[in-house]
This record gives C-alpha cells, sequence and structure tokens, in this order.
C-alpha cells in the first residue's frame, strides 16, 4: 500500500508536488499549536487525509461557492446558472445577486441569466418587468433587453419590456445609463426614459419636468420636420433640470448637426466645459469628451430617493 502513496504524503520524504504545495499553504491558517498526541498516528491515516483533501481541491477549489444565483418563488427553481431561463408565474420571484443585491421580477415575466464575463453579473429581461437593487461597483451589473443594455451605476430601478419589445427605465436612486449600437444615454435618480428596438433610447426626462420642455423635445425630435420654436425655446434652457433630455440630444449623432450645434452653444454658456472637450469632440459624438462633461454635469442632476 505504501508503494502506492506519494513519498511525502506518507512520511514527508522526498518533493512535495506543486498541488501538494498549494494545498498546504490554503490549509494552514488553520494550523494549531495543541501538544503533540501519545503515540504515532497511523501514516495511512495521515495519507489518505491529505489526498482526499488534494482531491477536494483539484475538484472543487478552495473557498468557492456553486455557479449561479439563489432563486426564490419558482417552482422546481433555487439556483440559476448562466444560461437558464427563468419563466415567472402569477407570483413574485426574487434572484439574490451574490453579495450586490437583488432583483425582484414580476410576474408572468421571461427572464435568462447571461455570462457576463468576469467580475460582471448579467441577466436579459425577455418580457415583463423586474426591480433591480444593486450596491456595486459601476457597470458591474447589466441587464440586456430588446431595446438596448441597462448598465447599472449603483442604484435601483425598474425596468419593463412590452410585447413589441419596447423598453421603459425609471430610475428610483442612484444613476443607470442605456446604451444601444454605441450610444449611451444616461439616466438619473427621478428620471425615466424609453427604448425601441429600431431607433434606441429616447432622451430622459425627469419625472416632474415641465410639460412644455417635454412637448418641445417631441416637437423636435419626431415632428415631420423640426420645429425652429420649439428648438428656439430649448436652445435658450435656463433650469439644468431641463437640460438632462437636451444632453442626451446633444450627443446623439443621428440627429441634425445644426440642432446640435445650437443646443451646445446653450450648454457652453451654462455649464463649464471641461478641459479637453470643445466643440468638435462634442458634435463629434467623442465618447471621451461625453464622460468628461457628463461627470461635470451629474452633481447637478443628482436626487436623493425622497426627491
Amino acid at each position: 500500500m505504501k508503494d502506492d502513496i506519494d513519498p511525502y504524503l506518507w512520511d514527508k520524504s522526498g518533493e512535495p508536488t506543486p498541488d501538494v504545495v498549494r494545498l498546504e499553504q490554503l490549509l494552514g491558517r488553520y494550523r494549531h499549536s495543541a501538544p503533540e498526541p501519545r503515540g504515532r498516528v497511523l501514516p495511512f491515516v495521515v495519507g489518505a487525509a491529505a489526498i482526499a483533501a488534494l482531491v477536494l481541491a483539484v475538484w472543487w477549489p478552495f473557498g468557492s461557492e456553486p455557479a449561479g444565483y439563489r432563486v426564490e418563488g419558482v417552482d422546481g427553481l433555487t439556483v440559476a446558472a448562466a444560461g437558464t431561463r427563468i419563466e415567472v408565474g402569477a407570483r413574485p420571484a426574487r434572484l439574490a445577486i451574490a453579495d450586490i443585491g437583488d432583483v425582484e421580477v414580476q410576474p408572468e415575466s421571461v427572464l435568462r441569466v447571461e455570462d457576463g464575463g468576469e467580475g460582471v453579473h448579467a441577466l436579459y429581461l425577455e418580457r415583463g418587468s423586474l426591480r433591480a437593487r444593486i450596491d456595486a461597483e459601476p457597470r458591474v451589473f447589466q441587464v440586456g433587453s430588446p431595446a438596448g443594455l441597462t448598465i447599472d451605476l449603483g442604484c435601483e430601478y425598474e425596468l419593463a419590456v412590452t410585447p413589441e419589445g419596447r423598453v421603459r427605465l425609471t430610475v428610483h436612486a442612484g444613476q443607470v445609463v442605456i446604451a444601444q449600437n454605441e450610444r449611451e444615454v444616461y439616466v438619473p435618480a427621478g428620471a425615466s426614459t424609453e427604448s425601441d428596438p429600431l431607433s434606441g433610447p429616447s432622451p430622459p426626462f425627469f419625472d416632474d419636468v415641465r410639460v412644455t420642455v417635454r412637448d418641445d423635445v417631441e416637437a423636435v425630435l419626431y415632428g415631420e420636420m423640426v420645429d425652429p420654436e420649439a428648438l428656439a425655446r430649448l436652445a435658450a434652457f435656463d433650469d439644468r433640470d431641463d437640460a438632462l433630455p437636451l444632453f442626451a440630444m446633444l450627443f446623439d449623432q443621428s440627429l441634425d448637426a445644426g440642432l446640435r450645434e445650437a443646443l451646445y452653444g446653450r450648454f457652453e454658456v451654462v455649464f463649464e466645459v471641461p478641459d479637453g472637450v470643445n466643440r468638435e469632440s462634442v458634435l463629434a459624438c467623442d465618447a471621451v469628451a461625453r464622460e468628461a462633461w457628463l461627470e461635470n454635469l451629474r452633481p447637478w442632476w443628482t436626487r436623493q430617493p425622497s426627491d
């Protein structure tokens, strides 16, 4: 029997293998200074224990947990790993997203767990609605949908998908980005936006926005032609909350350059332009320029959940 066992595991003779060295390092934290037992522990007992621990370390890495998210409220499903499709019945379901938060999925919703890559938690909402409460570093948690990718920046929000694939995003705390076709729209707490599978996300509005601002944005974006009077009113904004939908328009390359240049002229007056950002970089929808300016603008649009 001794001949079949690694000499190092039997009586400490010979050189340990790298796996054994790793195992000893992992288990070393549990070493204690209890008195040596009287008599000699049978070497084959020590050897068998070490071999069992080594096999365990190889097949189940030390400290790891079964992959997947804990699920409550779905019959026959307690853990959902990447690739799992979750069909929620007549009562809400809940997913615990590791140690960063949870997602409440409303009845009659369909959700998939995705492989987001290292360090990223990813879901895909096919239809229905959910409410996510996440406390994590930006972009660690993401929810895909037929009309864009919702990227969490540390927040609480609701996401709903209609049978036609349209999306409505409502942010209750923190901030979210919704992205489609390399375009990102920033949505802070107290604001909402909608997104279409073809045209992507619309400009976000604070929920208490003045009706005239919403009407003017719609007249500029969705009329048969740009309403010049509506554009003039938007380009003369003085309320910084009114600038939230205009910032999304400013960096929407699908819009007319003249329209965006008119908005830029007012932004340049109302808000400080960061170093390295200029008219050319903004009108080119440069992502670095957008993020640099957004970093300065976020404090103006930050609201507490109770606001």
